[in-house]
């Protein structure tokens, strides 16, 4: 009897152990479905269905249906091709704990005269732990031009414009990039490019990336930190030890250093130093450049350097005795400017900025004398009183000029030249002896002078919005108008300023400067909606 009980319990152990055997988790799994024609849901025959990233390829049965076998857990995408359909994809995530994930796919049939876009390889680089940079290209606009492209990034998979965070790119190259910013640290997010025309959205693949750890960044060493709460005895090596003034910083400070200031409030002028980058709007834990999301204030900015010198994130604001007084070769970045803005030699470049309500001293802008030129790119000149007295040279690209009083007042031999701009509701354009030269500019509610010489330019006298579909315009001319802060003057699908222009009146050189010069930061982020706003007029 007892060898009888020992046996008995001998078969209930194995026939346990025989349950936990059947019941482990698979290391493995399979991805199957149904390829249909989505007006008919027929399933389609013969159609070629891909598994990226692994490349393994299979062929549609007669029901429709596709199988893939032996699955490691990852995330995967599916394309389907048939003759005389779009090609569709769709992106699946296999678990350790799924044996089978089902994804049916629909077709629509190819209209040779309805067709979307086509997008090339999604490419990611540079990935930090709070940003990354993408790119795409447009192998092919389909069958109308294309009025929207940038790209959609989540923290899953599934990436339409209703599900992701959309990042626009303003720009008519058909290779197209942007900057992510504000990402979460040690996070796997997903990318892809889109570009609409008037057949709908295109799509390219899914790509997936994987953010950095904070806390493997260090920050540059030849970093001079200045904060408010600082002391000018401290040697400026980190926050803790940080200068109290800019100008402590910038005297100690050699080309091989660059100068990072606190958030604040600085009541003085800054006076740059050749070669000496200042960045501001730190809030003291950052390791980087591309962490800040604030500006820092000071009086204003003033000086001469021999070399390309930086200056960004600052809020100028200016008094009757201070101001933005550039004398060449100092490149204003990220900045508001609510203080007298001149320029009074040699080369100098005001790019990203706001200068708003201006309305004492020189104007607007006094930019004087013929001694090298003034280069302004993506900025907004709004609700500013006095006009812009030019004496020199000045170009500017992709601006937006809204709501002021006379905007420039021509001076001797200056010349203006004025690329894929936007003026708006402005009281008069130009003023005095000369014109200038305007290309691929949208006009909306203008006094423009008679001397001026336009080059595939869009002229709207009556403010009708129907046909040129301005997002949110400002109702009334002048710098009296209560909505010039909430205007959009970019323009939506559908405009007929779409194809309108000549790209060879936008020269390609200024694209590369914006890019090596003016790296993308959340400091631009409210601008990037102008970029290259008209570029579907160039």
């Amino acid at each position: 009897m007892r060898h009888l009980f020992v046996s008995s319990l001998l078969g209930i152990f194995l026939a346990v152990l025989g349950g936990c055997v059947k019941k482990d988790i698979p290391t493995t799994g399979a991805i199957h479905g149904v390829v249909k024609d989505s007006e008919s849901a027929q399933p389609l025959v013969g159609c070629s269905v891909m598994l990226m990233p692994t490349g393994a390829t299979t062929v549609t049965g007669t029901d429709g249906s596709f199988h893939f076998q032996d699955i490691l857990p990852d995330t995967y995408s599916v394309e389907v091709s048939c003759h005389g359909y779009y090609t569709n994809k769709k992106s699946i995530i296999v678990g350790v704990s799924d044996a089978s994930m089902s994804v049916d796919i629909l077709l629509t049939r190819f209209d040779p005269n309805n067709r979307l876009a086509e997008l090339g390889a999604m490419r990611v680089a540079g990935v930090t732990f709070r940003s990354a940079r993408v790119e795409c290209e447009i192998i092919e606009q389909g069958s109308s031009s294309i009025a929207e492209r940038g790209f959609l990034y989540s923290e899953t998979p599934d990436i339409t414009i209703a599900t992701a965070t959309k990042q626009i790119v303003k720009t008519t190259e058909n290779i197209f990039s942007a900057t992510l910013n504000n990402l979460a640290e040690n996070t796997d997010y997903y990318v892809a490019a889109y570009a609409i025309n008037g057949r709908g959205t295109a799509y390219s693949e899914v790509v997936k990336f994987t953010t950095g750890d904070a806390s493997s960044i260090t920050a540059p060493t030849n970093v001079i930190y200045v904060s408010v709460s600082g002391n000018d005895a401290n040697d400026g090596k980190s926050w803790s030890r940080a200068k109290k003034t800019l100008q402590a910083a910038i005297d100690l400070a050699t080309d091989q250093d660059q100068i990072w200031v606190s958030v604040g409030n600085y009541d003085e002028t800054i006076y740059p130093k050749s070669g000496v980058p200042i960045y501001g709007g730190f809030k003291g834990s950052e390791k980087s450049i591309s962490e800040r999301t604030e500006k820092t204030t000071a009086a204003g900015i003033k000086g001469s350097c021999l070399s390309e010198t930086i200056v960004d994130g600052f809020y100028f604001k200016g008094t009757r005795s201070s101001g933005v007084d550039l004398y060449g070769n100092v490149f204003i970045n990220n900045c508001n400017i609510d203080a007298a803005l001149c320029s009074n030699g040699e080369n100098n470049t005001i790019s990203n900025c706001n200068i708003d309500k201006v309305s004492w001293l020189i104007g607007a802008l006094g930019i004087f004398y013929l001694q090298g030129e003034v280069t302004m790119i993506n900025c907004f000149l709004r609700a500013n009183h006095r006009e812009i007295a030019v004496y020199g040279n000045l170009k500017m690209y992709n601006c937006v000029i809204t709501n002021n009083g006379n905007v420039f007042d021509t001076k001797n031999s200056c010349s203006i030249d004025l690329y894929n701009c936007t003026l708006a509701n402005n009281e008069w354009i130009f003023k005095g002896s000369k014109g200038g030269n305007l290309y691929n500019c949208l006009i909306w509610n203008d006094w423009l002078s008679e001397n001026s010489t336009q080059y595939s330019c869009i002229h709207i006298e009556n403010t009708d919005n129907s046909k040129v579909k301005i997002k949110r315009p400002s109702t009334k001319q002048g710098y009296d108008t209560p909505d010039w802060q909430t205007a959009d003057w970019s323009i939506e699908a559908g405009s007929s300023c779409i194809d309108q222009g000549v790209s060879l009146y936008l020269p390609s050189k200024q694209t590369s400067q914006e890019t090596t010069v003016f790296p993308a930061s959340p400091l631009t982020s409210g601008h990037t909606n102008i970029k290259n706003q008209l570029n579907s007029i160039s």
